[in-house]
Order: C-alpha cells, then sequence, then structure tokens
C-alpha cells in the first residue's frame, strides 16, 4: 500500500513537472513571437510549422534576423531580394532663403544725435532677401552587417541675388553708408542721397556618412551617424553710394566691389528620428547635424571713386587664411513610407521645414575708420525653408 502511495505521489509529479515545461514552453514561443518580427519595419511573420520544427528557409530567415536577441533591432529597408547590400536613391527639391548677419548698407538720417554722437531713431537698410530652389541628390546602401548604411549626397543652392536700393526723401538729410566704400573715412563731409547694393550667393557641399538606422521602442527608431563634410561658398557684395555737389565737395560717386571664397573639409556627426504614427507607414522626423569644417577664406575688395567726372582708383585689397568654421544643421517634418511588388521595393516622400546655420561666414575685407562706428563686419550664414524628399529603395 506504501509503495502504490508513492507511485502514485510521483506518477502526479511527473505529470506536474511536464505540464509546468510545458506551459513554460508556450511562454517563451508567445514571448518570441511578441518581441521580434514586429519590431522590424515590415512586421514580417516567421512561419511557424507544425510540432514547431521550422523549416529550412524559416531557420535562416530567424537567424539572420535574430529580432528577440538584439537589444536595439535594426529597422533597415530588409527586402525580400536575399542581396548583400540594398541601394536606394533619394532627391531632394529645397525651396530656402539665405540670409548673412551684418549685410546692411545704408541709414537714412536727419543726422539727429545724442550727447554721446550716436544715432537715433534710425532704421537700417538691410538688401531684399530672396527665395530660390535648389537640390540635393544622393545614394545609398543598407548593409545586412547588423544594419549599417552608409550614404552619400550633393547640394547645390545657387539663389537669386538679393539687391536694395534707397534714395533720400524730403524729410531726410543725408544717408550713411555702413559699409566703407573709400579706404579713407571718406563719409564724414558728403551727403549721400542713394545707396546701392547687390549680395550674390553660391552654396555647394557634399556629405558622406555612416549610419545605424534601429529601434529602441516598437514605435521609435534612432539612426546615430558619422562621416565627413565639405563645402564651396561663394559670396561677391557689390555697393555704390552717390553724394551730390554740396558747396564744400564736388558731386561723388562711390564703389565698392567685394568677393569671398571658402572651401572647407571636415568631420560631422549626427542623429536622425522617427516616430511612428500609423501602422509604421506615418511618422515624425527629426535630424540633427553637427560638423566643423577646416578650411581656407580667399578674399578681395576693389575700391575707387568718381570725383566731378575724373575715376580714382582707392585700393585693391587681398587677404587669405585658414579657420575652422562650425556648422549646425537640423530639420523637422513628416514622412510617409509604402512597400511594393510583394516587399521588393519601398517608396518614401518626406515634407520637412530644414535650417542650418554657418557661424562667422561674414569676412568680407574691411577698411575705414567709419565701420566701428555703425558696427563691425562678421557675421552668421544662415539658410532655411522647405525640403522635399523622394527615396526608393530597391
Amino acid at each position: 500500500m506504501h509503495f502504490t502511495k508513492t507511485s502514485l505521489l510521483a506518477c502526479a509529479l511527473s505529470c506536474a513537472t511536464v505540464y509546468s515545461f510545458a506551459d513554460t514552453a508556450g511562454k517563451e514561443t508567445s514571448f518570441k513571437e511578441q518581441g521580434s518580427p514586429k519590431l522590424l519595419m515590415a512586421e514580417k511573420n516567421v512561419l511557424v510549422v507544425q510540432n514547431n520544427t521550422p523549416s529550412s528557409s524559416s531557420q535562416a530567415t530567424m537567424q539572420e534576423m535574430q529580432p528577440a536577441t538584439s537589444p536595439t533591432p535594426s529597422s533597415m529597408a530588409r527586402l525580400q531580394n536575399n542581396h548583400c547590400c540594398e541601394p536606394y536613391l533619394t532627391v531632394d527639391y529645397l525651396l530656402w532663403t539665405a540670409r548673412q548677419d551684418n549685410m546692411s548698407y545704408c541709414i537714412p538720417t536727419s543726422d539727429v544725435r545724442n550727447q554721446n554722437d550716436t544715432l537715433i531713431k534710425n532704421k537700417v537698410h538691410n538688401p531684399d532677401w530672396k527665395w530660390g530652389s535648389g537640390f540635393r541628390a544622393g545614394a545609398g546602401l543598407n548593409f545586412r552587417h547588423d544594419g549599417w548604411d552608409t550614404y552619400v549626397n550633393y547640394t547645390r543652392f545657387h539663389p537669386e541675388a538679393a539687391s536694395g536700393h534707397r534714395n533720400l526723401k524730403e524729410d531726410e538729410q543725408k544717408l550713411i553708408a555702413t559699409f566703407p566704400a573709400s579706404a579713407v573715412d571718406a563719409f564724414s563731409g558728403y551727403e549721400m542721397n542713394s545707396a546701392k547694393t547687390r549680395w550674390a550667393f553660391e552654396f555647394d557641399a557634399i556629405d558622406w556618412v555612416l549610419g545605424r538606422n534601429f529601434y529602441v521602442s516598437r514605435y521609435l527608431t534612432l539612426r546615430p551617424f558619422a562621416g565627413l563634410k565639405t563645402a564651396w561658398i561663394e559670396q561677391s557684395q557689390y555697393l555704390r553710394y552717390h553724394a551730390p555737389d554740396n558747396g564744400a565737395f564736388a558731386e561723388t560717386t562711390f564703389f565698392s566691389r567685394n568677393h569671398q571664397d571658402f572651401w572647407g573639409i571636415g568631420a560631422e556627426i549626427g542623429l536622425d528620428t522617427a516616430w511612428y504614427l500609423y501602422k509604421k507607414n506615418l511618422s515624425i522626423i527629426a535630424d540633427l547635424t553637427l560638423s566643423g569644417l577646416w578650411g581656407r577664406f580667399e578674399l578681395s575688395q576693389k575700391q575707387r571713386q568718381i570725383v566731378a567726372g575724373q575715376e580714382f582708383d582707392n585700393f585693391n585689397l587681398k587677404d587669405g587664411y585658414h579657420a575652422v568654421r562650425p556648422v549646425i544643421e537640423w530639420s523637422l517634418g513628416m514622412q510617409w513610407e509604402s512597400w511594393l511588388y510583394n516587399e521588393t521595393m519601398k517608396f518614401s516622400f518626406m515634407a520637412a521645414w530644414e535650417e542650418q546655420v554657418w557661424f562667422n561666414q561674414n569676412n568680407f575685407a574691411t577698411l575705414s575708420a567709419s565701420v566701428p562706428l555703425y558696427g563691425e563686419r562678421g557675421g552668421d550664414l544662415s539658410m532655411q525653408g522647405l525640403t522635399l524628399r523622394g527615396r526608393f529603395d530597391f
């Protein structure tokens, strides 16, 4: 009887152990099903055959993807083509405007000053900044090695020149030039009645980066990246001031032509983010890039004047030096992604507001005692506007 009771107890314990292992196995399967393929961009399901024995193709797929064992599963566009890498192309349309600090060219005034001999209640005139079109074209590769990717793009933005023209009004005494048009302090005795400026700007840049796009939660992806950036920035500034004959000075016209070339190369780092809102198709994107470019400035300034019909060349100034210039870029917008042809291709469209600041890019040469009175040269270059992007993975 004792042996029978013992046998029954052992049998009951064995059944409980088998049930416990079965229940644990079921929970592990459920955990794997929860944690993996849905974290991938397309939310592909891993096929499981009867009696929990996967086919060879399923085993290869599971071994390759391994989402359950990776703390940061890759979110790259894994297409069904079994290639070692998957290329993609991007094309951007840019509707931007460019601005630069300290580009004023005149101050209309009635010559009202305070006790410190400083002008008060006068409006500074800047060029009429223009909006212009540009483009950006790029190509990249998504690698199967840990979900890495590499991307290179070229940006071109050559907007229409910004200009400004101001004539003296009846209630004004004179126009004060805020940029030197002569090597001497020539403006103190003249009463300017006309001022004109024109600023031409051309921007070209190439970026190459290596990054990895991965999930940190079910609906949030991050893509840190690092690489190189090179840029060419060309600027030209033309100024013209006219002063009539006032009895003390003959009629005089001042001209100034300034040119600046910058080329630089340096490292860049950044982070792209995507916050998915609807079925992994619609997302809010927010990107940030920091870079520092070691480059060279080539500067020149030519100034001349016409006095009573006779032309005089004041000077021809040239300068050149190397410097490091920091750059910050960021954008915020929306993106839509769609898979095509049985997930063998993918298309995405993005619309974002993009901004860039290139620090201390205004290095036009100056040579005049009148400049410190109304503000030193120097200043940052900024570009901002709408960016529309189409991307095709294949």
